[in-house]
């Protein structure tokens, strides 16, 4: 399942842009315990979507895999049953999971995470790093209130580094970057050895100030409680720049003065390593097209929308990794929660008379 059928922002155009796959709440330092009144499930995460609430997990359980439910009112514990959160979890975690099943899907209640056997958590940005040894240093947030100097977080093969909730490696690290890191700090040392390292994911959306495409760099203009502020974002090979269309566009086609959707990894102080460049300037019309769904493909994730009622035909509305899903609330659904003969709304870019892609759905009929 993509992080986008998850997210929770505005229905606006920005929908288009990718959820943010950032750190999402920090665990609290107090203790849960299992819940015995409801059934449970062991075995490995092999999928899950964004640190966002609500969250879809795959659990594989010998042979049976099971979709996971996990909604705010759920509790997230480690081992040591202290409270967790979404942005800890990693593939290939072994889970147990309490919870109610309707054939190959849970609603849970509780998720615990026996890959989480120490507690401590330190957040904070990279001061340096050294390839060579595998180590950065990590100056801690508010290092007064957590009576912390600058620490020497060591990593092993055994150490799991994500980028939001996509895998990473240590060559993902820059100077500057916000993470935070789970493991364990000897009593009296200034060294942490690292069970996992979650760099921060961030989000900007501002105007474009400048476009540098053959030094490989963008100034973008972000306005921030009022005030203006300038950032710095570096474009790499992995790069990916679209149109508000939702389709790949080369960097000669961003202009200054143009709105864009940036998400990337934080590099310094207002410099940002972009992942994805989303350009807002109407140069791919949207519409907003009303109607029932006649039919539902969850395998290539596309709809067909009856118009019959404004007498139109019928369009088939494909879905990418950008659209989002929102029920009439506004707030966040998923595809299988969508049904035949539902009344939506759905705002797409046309790829011919018959064909749309989408940039967000509103299920009007879901509550």
């Amino acid at each position: 399942m993509t992080a986008s059928l998850t997210s929770t922002r505005p229905v606006r155009y920005a929908l288009a842009l990718a959820v943010v796959l950032g750190l999402v709440g920090f665990p609290m330092a107090t203790r849960a315990v299992d819940d015995p009144t409801s059934s449970s499930w062991r075995g490995a995460l092999t999928a899950f979507s964004a640190p966002t609430f609500p969250a879809t997990l795959q659990l594989q359980v010998g042979t049976k895999t099971y979709l996971v439910r996990i909604a705010d009112t759920a509790t997230l514990v480690r081992q040591s049953r202290v409270y967790s959160a979404l942005d800890e979890l990693g593939l290939g975690d072994d889970l147990q999971v309490w919870g109610t099943l309707a054939g190959t899907t849970i609603t849970a209640t509780q998720v615990k995470n026996w890959s989480l056997r120490r507690g401590p958590f330190f957040r904070g940005t990279i001061e340096s790093i050294d390839p060579a040894a595998q180590t950065f240093v990590l100056n801690p947030v508010n290092p007064a209130k957590q009576n912390l100097p600058n620490q020497t977080v060591t990593t092993t093969n055994a150490t799991t580094i994500f980028q939001g909730n996509r895998p990473g490696a240590f060559s993902d690290l820059g100077v500057g970057m916000t993470v935070k890191v789970l493991g364990e700090r000897p009593k009296g040392q200034d060294t942490i050895a690292a069970d996992r390292v979650l760099i921060r994911i961030t989000m900007l959306e501002g105007q474009l100030a400048s476009v540098d495409c053959a030094g490989g760099s963008l100034g973008v203009s972000v306005k921030s409680r009022g005030e203006q502020a300038s950032w710095t974002v570096a474009l790499t090979a992995a790069t990916v720049i679209r149109d508000r269309g939702l389709d790949p566009v080369a960097c000669a086609s961003l202009k200054s003065g143009d709105r864009v959707g940036v998400r990337g990894l934080r590099t310094g102080t207002n410099a940002l390593r972009a992942l994805q460049v989303m350009d807002q300037r109407i140069d791919a019309r949207s519409y907003l097209f009303p109607g029932s769904i006649a039919s539902l493909d969850p395998t290539v994730l596309t709809l067909v929308l009856d118009r019959t009622s404004a007498g139109k035909a019928a369009l088939t509305i494909s879905l990418t990794a950008e659209t989002v899903l929102i029920n009439k609330r506004g707030r966040a659904i998923l595809f299988e929660d969508l049904v035949v003969g539902h009344n939506v709304q759905v705002r797409a870019v046309t790829t011919s008379g018959t064909t749309a892609k989408a940039i967000y759905v509103l299920d009007q009929d879901r509550s």
